[in-house]
């Protein structure tokens, strides 16, 4: 039985769907159902002879390539096993396996993970004679900048100086190790992720025709990087008959190396492109899409487009000025109280944010207040490792005798690890102070120790009369800044959290009862399938970035004040500050009916007042209604 296309779809998508040959660049506006009309694109092409096996359908996630193959299954009754679908790095791995062998790959390979990836990248360091007591990227930091060089098609030192430039002085070391990890995994027959891609690339640069496509789909087109947007092309040379799918208002993975260059400038690559608009709505309310559009229409965007709603009207988002960060909490946690009241379950409420320092407060507001909930961007706020490290110190000075803490923060240490550790803590647990007696030995340590065990006790024998804020303030200046530079990719985002730490500190002069306080705010380790038990109702705590594909009945979206939402390292560049943009824009079309945003006028960290988000201030009066409290 033929598809009713006509019947199934509305009148933009149908368009799409039956759009012929060629390439085609549809923009997707949020909730149009972009899903609807990749899978009824395929179906229509199936059922206009092209086989399934000549069909690449390519996706950023398995959820969504499972979700659209099965779609297509039930649409035409077959069995799809022989269509290209999945994500890049799936396809990546089928074209290896086939075709490999053209650029001297073993077809029987094996995938390594991240942790595996790391655990080579250290027997690369030793290979190439850093020392271990020398002050080095970890290995984790190495894969993030050998994996940013490959997405974004740049040799090793232009990466270092556009993503990492904390990290120059190691340039050389970082461009040898890189070599002895290519080689081993050459060696070994491995592949890691970056290499499905890199070698997928370079099989087509050989010019090895890898088959036959007739059509190549590609979703959420705004997420790609350089290298997949350079596979894709080359995919789609002979036959030109692409089709990709995505909103350039909705680029907001740049830190992933995602380009947004490559959906904005498609038609220059492709001048025969044809542009269809998927505009309708079908998400929320006339009131949320006129704030939405609102903000979008300001935007450096090349396509513009204008959400139309489907739904009836709701009410007018409310714009929420509060003191300061604790009362932005109890507002939010007050809000959803009263929405529980009127049975509007907890898993219909999202609560978003820019940055993950964000949620404190509010964490421990909602714990306070006994309300159930789930963090999608991590780990809660004070279990982070970084949070951690920190009140290690903290911790020790309050109970001498936590041998736990008092290990985590000698291992922060060059040059001490576990053995070393353990032997350190030996030596001290049987005194009646631990710590006391820690402040007064000598280190009796392997000479690379030395310098880690007298900085230890440097920062302990400092920290003992200070306040807590104080205290971490202490520790994050004597060498935990540099830790961190050396320790995470994501250093800027971890240094924000260590200062939300010490804002938050500053509010408690007992040490006890400062670690007292936000260890209660954290569930205990059984406690954790509480959250899970009351049937996954629970409210969604999640940054921007981590929201994106999903929707709430009702949103709240905290911190938009300048330098909260555009943050403030955004302001350096155009592209920087009009990506934050995009991403308020994401944010705010998550809401299905109601939508709040709230931002503290006030902030002991910033040491200043704190104004509303100049994206809030360009918008119409009648686009929110505002409150102060």
């Amino acid at each position: 039985m033929k598809i009713d296309y006509a019947k199934e779809l509305n009148e933009e998508q149908y368009r799409c769907v039956i759009a012929g040959d060629g390439p085609i660049y549809v923009l997707a506006g949020a909730g149009s159902g972009k899903t609807r009309v990749l899978t009824y694109r395929t179906a229509w092409l199936i059922e206009n002879g092209i086989p399934p096996n000549r069909i690449m359908l390519l996706t950023f996630t398995n959820r969504a390539a499972r979700e659209m193959l099965t779609r297509v299954e039930t649409l035409t009754g077959l069995n799809l096993r022989n269509l290209w679908g999945g994500t890049f790095h799936h396809i990546g791995n089928l074209v290896l396996r086939r075709m490999g062998k053209s650029i001297g790959l073993f077809p029987d390979y094996m995938i390594i993970d991240e942790s595996d990836a790391n655990s080579l990248l250290d027997e690369c360091k030793t290979a190439c004679r850093i020392p271990q007591e020398r002050k080095f990227p970890k290995a984790k930091v190495l894969k993030e900048v050998i994996s940013s060089s490959i997405s974004l098609l740049q040799d090793i030192p232009t990466t270092l100086s556009a993503r990492f430039p904390y990290l120059l002085e190691f340039t050389p070391d970082i461009e040898r190790i890189e070599k002895e990890y290519k080689k081993k995994k050459r060696k070994q027959n491995l592949m890691d992720f970056d290499d499905l891609l890199y070698y997928w690339q370079q099989v087509l640069c050989d010019g090895n025709p890898i088959y036959n496509f007739n059509h190549i789909l590609v979703d959420e087109y705004q997420d790609t990087n350089l290298l997949q947007a350079e596979i894709t092309d080359r995919m789609a040379e002979q036959v030109r008959n692409i089709m990709v799918v995505g909103d350039d208002a909705q680029n907001i993975y740049s830190f992933r190396g995602a380009d947004y260059k490559n959906i904005r400038d498609f038609p220059l690559r492709y001048p025969d492109t044809k542009i269809y608009k998927l505009e309708t709505n079908y998400r929320s309310t006339p009131q949320i899409l006129h704030f939405a559009n609102q903000i979008i229409e300001r935007s450096d965007a090349r396509f513009k487009k204008r959400l139309i709603p489907v739904r009836s009207n709701g009410d007018t988002p409310t714009v929420v000025a509060v003191r300061d960060p604790y009362e932005q909490a109890k507002f939010v946690v007050y809000k959803v109280q009263e929405l529980a009241v009127q049975g509007v379950p907890y898993k219909d409420i999202g609560i978003l944010y820019r940055a993950h320092y964000q949620s404190a407060e509010l964490e421990i507001q909602l714990y306070k207040s006994n309300i159930p909930y789930i963090i999608r961007s991590g780990a809660r706020f004070f279990e982070r490792a970084h949070i951690k490290d920190i009140l290690s110190y903290l911790r020790v000075i309050v109970n001498p005798r936590d041998s736990v803490s008092f290990k985590r923060l000698l291992k922060l240490e060059e040059g001490i690890g576990d053995i070393t550790a353990q032997k350190i803590y030996d030596r001290i647990s049987s005194a009646r102070s631990p710590v006391h007696k820690f402040l007064s030995i000598e280190p009796e340590v392997a000479e690379k120790a030395v310098p880690g065990v007298k900085n230890a006790q440097k920062i302990l024998s400092s920290i003992i009369k200070l306040s807590p804020s104080e205290a971490i303030k202490f520790i994050f200046e004597s060498g935990y800044k540099e830790y961190l530079k050396l320790t995470y990719p994501d250093v800027d985002e971890r240094k924000e959290d260590i200062s939300v730490l010490i804002e938050i500190a500053r509010e408690y002069r007992s040490l006890t009862r400062f670690l007292s306080e936000i260890t209660l705010s954290e569930p205990a380790t059984g406690e954790d399938t509480y959250f899970i038990q009351r049937g996954n109702d629970s409210v969604v705590l999640s940054t921007i970035h981590r929201a994106k594909g999903i929707e709430w009945d009702t949103v709240f979206l905290i911190y938009a004040c300048d330098g909260g939402l555009p943050i403030s390292r955004s302001y350096e560049s155009i592209e920087q500050y009009e990506e934050e943009r995009r991403l308020f824009y994401v944010a705010v079309t998550r809401a299905k009916r109601e939508l709040y945003i709230t931002y503290p006028m006030r902030s002991s960290r910033a040491k200043a007042y704190l104004s509303a988000s100049p994206f809030l201030k360009e918008l119409d009066e009648d686009a929110y209604k505002m409150m102060w409290l």
